[in-house]
């Protein structure tokens, strides 16, 4: 359907920071009259007009753009006019005038306390969490289990998953998956506590370590009884400090079983954690295991589902 000139225009006005920030970017000031993307330093919103120039790609104009070309790197569908202004719309009608800037006026700094983590808006549902971990056979008692701890959530604006960790009840890392899987597109958080990472304490004195989120859904999948461990999720083979931090916040953990991919990356990262153990926690075991199949765990575990459906 044909949208209204008036609602179109309307639609164009809205305020470029505030949609930054619901697509998942961080605005930060350059200026009183400008500001970037933490993620992309060429991007520049200019408050005097409301519009924006992206410079290393040629990309310019108002909200409507924006959404088409900053929205098209988190999920695809933006780079289509109709979807962006459904989108557009939608956001419109749930914020009302608030978000539209008719008489331009100076911004107030919007970047965030590097100390503080702020959470994306949850969305009215979880489906889209539902689908995409059901589609990598991740079952309902695993899925109620993290969205009843509040550790994922749907993103209200993107969709994607939000996963969310704490420490005294209070977020301290922060990550995004995109719900396409072929996509892979995974946003982290500049004040994310990398020496905590995606933690789950059980009280077990056994620890399991796994790249990915998923890949330790995947595990507790594949456990009979998954609670009788902590998990860490170190999200990079990069990461790995957390298990040290862990280790040495916890001392009632003996043992660490190393679960990450079957790569070169992973393989080096297991040698390097190996090392250090034993180096600086010698009292603590440490057991290393590979998927018996495919790369990471995730895709061990679609491997085995898809089998046993086939059996």
């Amino acid at each position: 359907m044909k949208k209204d000139k008036e609602l179109i225009e309307k639609l164009k006005k809205i305020d470029l920071l505030f949609l930054a920030s619901h697509l998942g970017f961080t605005p930060v000031s350059k200026s009183s009259k400008y500001y970037t993307l933490e993620e992309h330093d060429s991007f520049m919103i200019k408050l005097h007009d409301n519009t924006f120039q992206w410079y290393s790609r040629g990309n310019y104009g108002n909200a409507i753009s924006m959404c088409m070309y900053l929205g098209g790197e988190v999920d695809k569908r933006f780079q289509s006019y109709s979807y962006s202004v459904n989108y557009l719309e939608k956001l419109y009608l749930q914020m009302k005038d608030n978000i539209i800037v008719d008489n331009i006026k100076p911004h107030e700094n919007v970047k965030k306390d590097p100390e503080t983590l702020i959470l994306p808006f949850p969305a009215n549902n979880n489906k889209k969490v539902y689908s995409y971990l059901r589609n990598r056979c991740i079952s309902e008692e695993i899925i109620d289990y993290f969205v009843y701890n509040r550790w994922v959530y749907q993103n209200r604006y993107t969709d994607n998953l939000v996963f969310v960790s704490y420490k005294d009840d209070k977020p301290v890392f922060v990550c995004e998956k995109g719900i396409i899987q072929e996509q892979r597109f995974m946003k982290e958080y500049s004040a994310n506590d990398y020496n905590h990472c995606f933690y789950i304490d059980h009280g077990s004195d056994c620890l399991i370590v796994t790249e990915a989120i998923v890949d330790m859904m995947s595990i507790m999948e594949l456990t009979e009884d998954f609670k009788r461990y902590n998990y860490l999720s170190i999200n990079s083979v990069t990461k790995y400090q957390a298990i040290f931090e862990h280790l040495k916040n916890d001392t009632k953990i003996k043992s660490v079983l190393m679960r990450v991919d079957h790569d070169k990356a992973g393989i080096r990262l297991n040698e390097k954690v190996c090392l250090k153990l034993k180096k600086q926690f010698p009292h603590v075991r440490i057991n290393v295991e590979y998927p018996p199949k495919e790369k990471d765990w995730n895709d061990y575990l679609v491997y085995e589902v898809n089998k046993k459906r086939k059996s």
